[in-house]
């Protein structure tokens, strides 16, 4: 019972019989008293008469809490500081539209560019101080949701012609191609008070002017080497891929093929049978060389994650994201920093052509929604091509 001036705020246990089925508070103020049900089906019998104040509704929330006597108060800006702060100037493009849409097959649904439009003046919320965005607005959910459980690939996503040396591509219908290094975000409601960052395309390239680059640099250039192998040198032994260690297990999810093409979990996985699961270590290999490879290469991940996502997300984001792994007591990737919890490695040897599913199985390589995925924390997709330097501007 707690005294406040001329209010007097209690909760009232009905009775032992009663007790932990209902619910209610009672609030005396200058001699009014109200009475608000948080169950409908509370005995009427049990609740004091109730009236209403001729002057002012008042109501009353849990705990007492008064919502007609609270005001709103936006949070101060959570900035970057000026050292973490991209020096680029502001990208050349204003407006991102896509494309004109193309008919998809029954039943299915081709994805769907909304206009996406540049701020117009820095905003230090992220490191890049400029970003595309669009409103999104939470009454189109149920749209969003049916049209994303029908997504197919559409046309013009692989190359469609081979002109002067290079492969040509022709403009995706009502999809948009992301600069690099600029963040996608979607302002919910239209208020520029509530971003979230939907996805940002980083390259080599693109993430150059920061501070950071040069052990990006230095981390991906030993990725390349535990993932695809290297020879023999004066400052340690030859490196086998890592999709060509023995034992290698793929996941349930991954076709059966003869190929070392498939999807594999390299740091942990939920078991199932146990209400929503028990997160545990991965059933992989254990012969000594795979444990040194998939130990770095998860080292690798897990430092590239703390290195790029910040360049991605705005601070505000970054801030949220670590306090959930800490608070939550989440054990990550790398260390004891907030990180990831899970590698999945997909592996693809297809040169001439053709879809993801047709070499890692399509539960795995199609379309589809993970109902495993944490929607708090974002995916770092790291895509390690091999191809000549200077042949793609997203390879080292």
């Amino acid at each position: 019972m707690t005294e406040h001036a001329n209010s007097l705020v209690f909760e009232a246990a009905l009775s032992l019989s009663t007790l932990n089925q209902y619910s209610y508070i009672v609030s005396e103020s200058d001699t009014l008293w109200e009475t608000r049900r948080f169950r409908s089906d509370v005995p009427t019998s049990l609740l004091p008469p109730a009236t209403t104040s001729s002057a002012t509704e008042k109501i009353l929330h849990l705990y007492g809490i008064s919502l007609n006597k609270v005001e709103a108060v936006v949070p101060p800006l959570n900035l970057w500081d000026k050292s973490k702060q991209s020096v680029l100037d502001r990208p050349e493009i204003d407006v991102l539209v896509a494309p004109p849409p193309a008919k998809p097959p029954s039943g299915l649904q081709y994805p769907h560019a909304p206009v996406y439009h540049l701020n117009t003046s820095r905003d230090n919320r992220w490191r890049r101080g400029f970003y595309y965005w669009t409103p999104y607005h939470p009454v189109n959910a149920d749209e969003v949701f049916e049209r994303t459980m029908a997504t197919t690939t559409p046309p013009n996503i692989g190359p469609t012609r081979f002109e002067n040396g290079q492969f040509q591509f022709d403009p995706v219908p009502d999809m948009i191609q992301m600069p690099d290094g600029i963040p996608f975000v979607n302002f919910i409601g239209g208020d520029n008070n509530k971003p979230v960052t939907v996805a940002c395309l980083q390259t080599m390239r693109s993430l150059s002017h920061y501070a950071e680059a040069a052990e990006i640099q230095q981390l991906v250039e030993e990725l390349q080497k535990w993932t695809w192998g290297c020879p023999a040198s004066d400052r340690r032994c030859a490196i086998r891929p890592i999709f060509e260690m023995d034992g290698l297990k793929p996941n349930d999810r991954s076709a059966k093929t003869t190929t070392n093409d498939g999807s594999y979990n390299l740091a942990s996985t939920i078991l199932q049978g146990n209400g929503i699961g028990v997160a545990q270590p991965a059933v992989q290999t254990t012969t000594p060389e795979a444990i040194r490879s998939t130990f770095n290469i998860n080292n690798i991940l897990a430092r590239l994650y703390r290195l790029v996502l910040p360049t991605c997300i705005s601070k505000e984001e970054l801030d949220v994201t670590d306090f959930h792994a800490i608070d939550n007591n989440i054990f990550c990737l790398g260390g004891l920093d907030p990180n990831n919890t899970s590698i999945q490695l997909n592996v693809s040897s297809t040169r001439l052509g053709g879809v993801l599913a047709g070499a890692i199985g399509k539960e795995s390589g199609w379309w589809h929604v993970d109902g495993g995925d944490d929607p708090s924390r974002w995916t770092l997709l790291t895509l390690l091509l091999r191809l000549p330097p200077g042949e793609c501007y997203a390879s080292p």
